[in-house]
């Protein structure tokens, strides 16, 4: 599967004001930072955290789905860990 349709599928489980809010904790993330996410303590539960390069902790948000998110978060982790992460370039203009 694709990456995009991973994150389209996690995106469908928050409402839209929930995926805008997302969206924009992610773009006000300094340059030097990385993402990490998990699964809080309940299969609603989004944790979205940011870490300095050298590991420490930036901030971290949490966020509630309206559906399980377990399913779809499983085929994101597989996806980062198999390297399907990485898209074309031409899709990152």
């Amino acid at each position: 599967m694709d990456m995009r349709e991973i994150i389209k599928s996690l995106q469908s489980h928050f409402t839209p004001s929930t995926n805008e809010a997302i969206g924009a904790f992610e773009q006000s993330l300094p340059r030097d930072t990385y993402q990490a996410f998990s699964l809080g303590e309940d299969p609603l539960t989004f944790v979205f955290s940011a870490y300095w390069t050298d590991d420490t902790l930036y901030e971290s948000w949490t966020f509630k789905a309206e559906s399980d998110l377990t399913v779809d978060f499983v085929r994101y982790e597989k996806a980062m860990m198999s390297g399907e992460m990485i898209c074309p370039m031409e899709d990152q203009q």
